[in-house]
């Protein structure tokens, strides 16, 4: 049986529908994420790591789905990330101990830098996901536009 690694984190998007990037400690263009904490649903779980990583404050829009993919550095080892639309609240991007840079894109601009130097195969199933469950995309993926298409604005999932 394979080993686990289980994070959670988000597609943050801000009021012009720009998406949240960091550039993780191996260097990489990536989402924001991390490692859930005792006690903590997966969902507070992105919530944290969020703030803790960028500085925004945001809240969970919609459950997108999980990543997976092997770890190379940890042979055996499966990476799971529980994804989830957010939508950016406050707070200003800046970089943290996790991360050495912070910055709110187009999304043309961060899907390319994610298929450039992000998780395998991220860019594309995060545009897919996008497609099948957020009828306006990034630029109105808002809490108006959310409850105009019926989607709930919280979630909770506690099996990976």
């Amino acid at each position: 049986m394979r080993q686990r690694e289980v994070a959670s984190g988000g597609l943050v998007v801000d009021a012009k529908g720009q998406v949240l990037l960091v550039v993780d400690r191996h260097g990489r263009w990536a989402l924001p994420k991390g490692h859930q904490e005792k006690g903590e649903r997966i969902c507070e779980t992105a919530c944290r790591e969020v703030a803790e990583e960028t500085g925004v404050q945001a809240e969970v829009v919609r459950y997108l789905g999980r990543l997976r993919y092997p770890l190379p550095r940890l042979p055996g080892v499966e990476k799971v990330v529980v994804v989830w639309l957010m939508r950016a609240r406050s707070g200003h991007p800046r970089p943290s101990d996790e991360t050495s840079a912070v910055a709110f894109l187009p999304w043309t601009e961060a899907r390319r830098r994610l298929g450039e130097q992000g998780w395998p195969g991220v860019a594309d199933q995060l545009e897919a996901w996008l497609a099948r469950r957020v009828p306006e995309g990034l630029v109105r993926a808002t809490k108006n536009a959310a409850l105009k298409h019926g989607i709930e604005m919280t979630g909770r999932v506690d099996r990976i």
